[in-house]
């Protein structure tokens, strides 16, 4: 969490922040490699691809999908917004 810390307090773009919503839905997406299971190793993942002016936003938007909609216990595929496009969807192609 001191990515986030170093993003809010002093603007400095270092790293992307993993929390348990960001490492589940990483990983619900397939951005984060299967074998990646620390918070750690999906940071590098992410941070492999994505591009450095989007590491700020990243955590926020993937925490509040996972808040909402992406839950743990009960993902509601139906609406979230990237549910058509999504690996681990439940919804129907």
């Amino acid at each position: 969490m001191a990515y986030l810390a170093l993003q809010a307090a002093w603007n400095s773009n270092s790293g992307i922040g993993v929390d348990t919503h960001v490492f589940r839905i990483a990983h619900r997406l397939g951005w984060a490699n299967t074998r990646s299971n620390t918070p750690e190793l999906v940071r590098t993942d992410l941070e492999s691809w994505l591009p450095k002016d989007e590491w700020p936003v990243i955590n926020k938007l993937l925490v509040g999908l996972g808040q909402t909609v992406c839950t743990a216990k009960k993902p509601q595929c139906d609406v979230c917004p990237v549910g058509k496009l999504c690996p681990s969807s439940s919804l129907s192609f």
